[in-house]
């Protein structure tokens, strides 16, 4: 059976529970899920139809507190300490897990990944690896700046782990003291942790389980569709933008996170933001570029857009 670990706080919530759903409306095998959250110890707050999901063995909430430590480059960001929350992982999971899928709340299930999560989890004994991530080409030279040895750099928004090596390693102290060391060189949060502590030992990810959509480009929807969207499992909106934003929102790719909230909640758009300006901005631009008269409901985006604007 097997068993998956989401990291996040109130701020993502939705965006979470549509993650969760859309797992558990995809694995063709009953799965536990794992939550550590910062403001709430139980599952009430969880909407019934996940609470209740036939593929759902046990979810298993745990309350975290890490108040003692400070988190560096997440102030004015869209990242919160929760994103953090996974290096101390076996202060909160239960012992006898072997193996565990560690998913970021931006990662939407759109096929069963089962099969290749198993395939995953034999190639990891084969090779002894804790990890299973895919590489990052894009960030080798960043990875230099960490003092990294190996020319290798992976995302973390994605991430098989062997638990009972995780935690045989004493992992939890080796990332604490590159936090402390390396602490204002930190520009991708825990990833850079991450990288840090394995620096190059891991077993690559399948591209299906972490297929990347760049929110700053409207093409990618054809390019799935080239690719074989029925091959493909678990879609990663990568990057700043994300499509809860007016931004991301007005992209096409936008629509596979916006078809599982309406399932869910039974309204046509999550709309999600910091500040009011940027709305604003990326309204006028999409109107400008004609991307918001795209959108499937683009009436009912409007009333949204306003309402919100008008209350927060």
């Amino acid at each position: 059976m097997l068993n998956f670990l989401y990291c996040f706080d109130s701020n993502y919530n939705v965006p979470a529970f549509c993650s969760m759903f859309s797992l558990l409306e995809c694995v063709d095998e009953r799965v536990n899920i794992f939550i550590m959250h910062k403001d709430f110890r139980n599952d009430e707050k969880i909407p019934e139809v996940i609470k209740n999901h036939k593929m759902l063995k046990k979810l298993v909430v745990s309350q975290v507190n890490l108040d003692n430590f400070d988190f560096p480059n997440i102030n004015g960001t869209h990242i919160s300490e929760a994103t953090y929350y996974r290096l101390f992982l076996e202060d909160y999971l239960n012992d006898e897990i072997d193996y565990v899928t560690y998913l970021d709340c931006d990662v939407f299930c759109v096929n069963n990944p089962v099969d290749l999560i198993n395939k995953t989890i034999e190639a990891m004994n084969v090779m002894n690896a804790t990890i299973s991530v895919s590489s990052e080409p894009s960030l080798t030279e960043h990875g230099k700046n960490l003092n990294m040895k190996s020319n290798e750099y992976f995302n973390a928004g994605v991430m098989v782990i062997d638990y009972k090596k995780w935690k045989m390693n004493n992992l939890k102290n080796k990332f604490i003291e590159i936090l402390l060391k390396f602490n204002d060189k930190l520009l991708y949060w825990d990833q850079d942790i991450l990288n840090i502590a394995f620096d190059g030992e891991y077993t690559e990810l399948h591209w299906h389980l972490n297929y990347k959509i760049d929110m700053e480009q409207n093409v990618l929807s054809t390019e799935i569709e080239r690719k074989a969207i029925n091959d493909i499992s678990l879609l990663h909106f990568n990057g700043k933008f994300k499509p809860w934003a007016l931004r991301g929102i007005v992209n096409e790719n936008a629509e596979y996170f916006q078809s599982v909230f309406r399932k869910i909640y039974n309204k046509k758009y999550y709309l999600s933001y910091n500040y009011k300006i940027n709305v604003v901005k990326d309204f006028l631009k999409s109107l400008k570029n004609k991307t918001f008269f795209k959108t499937l409901y683009p009436i009912s985006l409007f009333f949204i857009m306003l309402k919100s604007l008008i209350s927060k």
